[in-house]
């Protein structure tokens, strides 16, 4: 051995001891320049490069030792702690295993294989290793930690609950797993105690910014937005560069109509990260609820025809209903978004057929309240026959005591309070009353919980009336639809299969029209003038159609148009982009929304109701026939741009249907000249109304029962799903 290696080697323990990385790093270099199979030095040299963060360095430091010891437990649980740090995990899995071979079991070494293996999406490994973590030290919080975040995100939250409960009782001042229990609770529903946990968290450590976000994240799932909104704004504060925290400002603002202040948060998340995945969907969803047509809305309409990077920018299906005529693309969106964010959880294990005397369907919403899904549905949950079906209600939407909410709650045979239950927790209650069909009436829409039926609540799921689309994922079997809806070439949309009724939309004939007399005059127009009108959303008139209804009001020179008033810019744009026109912005008349019974009697101040697309009226183009207000629809090939068609073929009035930009103007521009014409369709809708199927809800509730009671059948026999028409 060269004299000069053991004082070189002295000299590089003094150096690290008295944590001088870099003399130590200079000493051991010498060394090896003597000598490159020094296997203390390459080892203190590996050392020195961890603790310099250089860990590709180290380990190719450590690789030459342990050539020189293959079998050398220190080098190998060295190195597999490196490769783990770099997080390349299926490297680190077969050194930490070469090391538990040779050295017999270490707690670290398996909690490290059980991060690596959830890192890698290997849960059921990582759960494995983490039990033996646990069989080797029961009084370490560590593993019981990684494990809840394990089995929640594998949508097993109530082990997870259990589990990380664990971790806290071994270690009640650890702040990481208390922020960890709320985000359990979080997705458990359950918001008053994950409240509880994320203030215990940020006591225990005011800087962990994990639980601010949580504790922001709990505020708006209480629907407390102000509150919200300020927990995030600090968190912006502290953390200005991190994009995600003004996308959870943005997502904050939304519910309280704060569609600029949200629109500017989206866009100073896009300026830190412009490849953000999802965000721009939500841009283009604000620009449209905002009317604001602008270059970017432009080529991001072009992109999603031509189905360009539409993949990565939107995060929901929802959005595109209104945007895009393009059944292929919403489902190809909604098989996607259903298999990240809702995929199928086979934690209840497999669904067993029940035994029942009577077939028990059940009702799941959150929408069970005055809400256009309550609208229409309050009737049918009264109408069930009781002598062949046991009807359920599953509610979990914000707390209300309205009229409609008590009548509905009022009509099942069980209503279910589900406000504060888990997903899985509602689909086993689902399971224990032994439910035979399960109905979700919200699809992807607000306060939705797809989540629950990814359980599996009943052996047959069906989607109908809230999200007018497929809903892209393989554990609803069934969706209600209708032969003007979709057509038997149509199916290729679909991933259900299709129960087309003789008409799909259920109604509520005790829908109360007030007394109240609504007028032109009350508008402040003559009696002369020829009132349009749309009370729709913002989010669902796009330029083509709005320029459609500016030209219509150039040709009827003595008309006005009538829509809902949902926000000030949306009203502004409207205004600055009918004057761009030609048309005088006091033709364009915004009206605030009314109590029920109020918004239905003001349809009588209007002469013709001018539908949107792609994203018909639904809910509204009930309402205004059943105001005896005629509807003139533009029908396209995807679901929602063919519901107000459905509606009008069932009432019988199909010549108020189009199928062209050009054949609506027309129509609309015929109709307001035509007085005779006008009157006659009028006439005809007063006759059909009690008289043909749209308003005949004894009609259609025994329509529906039928088709429950085939697809049952079809199940008892042991037969797959399949598409079925009932008349």
């Amino acid at each position: 051995m060269n004299h000069l290696i053991p004082q070189l080697g002295h000299e590089s323990m003094m150096h690290l001891q008295n944590g001088n990385l870099l003399e130590a790093e200079k000493s051991l270099s010498k060394i090896l320049k003597i000598d490159p199979n020094e296997i203390n030095a390459l080892k203190l040299y590996g050392y020195v490069l961890t603790q310099k963060k250089n860990l590709r360095g180290a380990i190719n430091t450590l690789n030459k030792a342990l050539k020189l010891t293959p079998k050398d437990p220190e080098l190998l649980f060295n190195i597999a702690k490196a490769y783990f740090d770099i997080k390349e995990f299926d490297q680190a899995i077969n050194l930490y295993r070469q090391f538990i071979t040779l050295s017999g079991n270490k707690y670290e070494v398996f909690l490290d294989i059980g991060s690596a293996y959830s890192a890698l999406s290997k849960f059921q490994d990582a759960i494995n290793y983490l039990d033996k973590a646990i069989e080797i030290d029961k009084n370490n919080s560590a593993a019981y930690n990684n494990k809840a975040n394990i089995l929640s995100k594998t949508g097993r939250y109530e082990e997870a609950l259990k589990t990380i409960e664990q971790a806290i009782l071994l270690s009640p001042d650890g702040a990481i797993a208390w922020n960890n229990k709320c985000d359990i609770l979080l997705k458990m529903q359950n918001f008053d105690d994950a409240l509880i946990a994320a203030k215990i968290s940020l006591e225990f450590n005011p800087n962990l910014i994990e639980a601010y976000v949580n504790l922001g994240n709990t505020l708006i799932a209480m629907k407390r937005y102000n509150e919200g909104i300020k927990i995030y704004q600090e968190i912006i504060k502290l953390e200005p560069g991190n994009s995600q925290n003004w996308i959870h400002l943005a997502n904050a603002l939304i519910p309280l109509k704060r569609y600029e202040d949200a629109l500017r948060n989206i866009d100073r998340a896009l300026t830190i990260n412009i490849n953000l995945c999802h965000t721009k969907g939500v841009r283009l969803y604000l620009l449209a609820l905002l009317c604001n047509w602008n270059s970017t809305y432009s080529t991001s309409i072009s992109k999603l025809n031509e189905e360009k990077d539409v993949i990565k920018d939107f995060s929901s299906p929802f959005p595109l209903l209104a945007l895009v005529d393009k059944p292929e693309l919403h489902r190809k969106i909604a098989t996607l978004f259903s298999q990240e964010k809702f995929p199928i959880n086979n934690t209840l294990g497999p669904i067993l057929k029940n035994e029942n005397g009577k077939i028990r369907i059940a009702y799941f919403s959150a929408d069970f309240r005055n809400h256009p899904i309550g609208f229409l549905s309050a009737e049918l949950y009264e109408l069930h026959d009781r002598s062949k079906f046991e009807v359920f209600g599953f509610y979990f939407g914000p707390r209300a005591q309205d009229e409609i909410h008590q009548r509905i709650s009022k009509s099942f045979d069980h209503f279910i309070d589900a406000t504060n239950m888990s997903d899985e927790s509602i689909a086993r209650l689902s399971r224990d009353f032994q439910i035979d069909i399960a109905i979700d009436l919200g699809g992807y829409t607000q306060d939705s919980r797809t989540g629950i039926f990814a359980y599996r609540t009943a052996p047959i799921q069906v989607g109908y009336l809230g999200y007018l689309g497929t809903s892209g994922a393989s554990y609803f079997d069934y969706l209600i639809s209708d032969k003007i809806l979709t057509p038997p070439s149509f199916d290729i949309y679909f991933s259900e299969k299709l129960i087309r009724l003789h008409s799909y939309q259920i109604n509520d004939r005790k829908r109360i029209v007030s007394e109240k007399i609504f007028t032109k005059s009350s508008l402040g127009l003559s009696e002369d003038t020829f009132v349009f009108c749309c009370l729709n959303a913002s989010y669902k008139i796009t330029p083509d159609i709005f320029i459609a209804w500016i030209e219509i009001l150039k040709e009827v020179k003595d008309s006005v148009l009538l829509l809902l008033a949902d926000n000030p810019t949306a009203t502004s744009n409207l205004h600055r982009f009918a004057n761009s026109r030609g048309v005088n912005e006091n033709r364009i008349i915004f009206v605030e929304k009314l109590a029920p019974a109020d918004y239905l009697a003001r349809y009588r101040a209007a002469d013709l109701f001018l539908d949107t697309f792609p994203y018909n009226a639904g809910t509204t183009a009930s309402d205004a026939l059943w105001a005896g207000l005629p509807v003139l629809t533009l029908s396209g090939k995807s679901f929602a741009s063919r519901i107000a068609a459905s509606a009008l073929t069932a009432i019988d009035l199909p010549e108020l249907i189009t199928t062209s930009v050009a054949e609506y103007q027309s129509k609309a521009i015929e109709l307001s000249e035509n007085a005779s014409m006008l009157a006659h369709i009028k006439n005809k809708l007063r006759e059909n109304k009690l008289n043909t199927r749209l308003f005949d809800s004894p009609g259609f509730a025994k329509n529906l029962e039928n088709a429950f009671s085939k697809i049952y059948l079809n199940l008892r026999n042991g037969s797959p799903p399949e598409s079925i028409s009932v008349n």
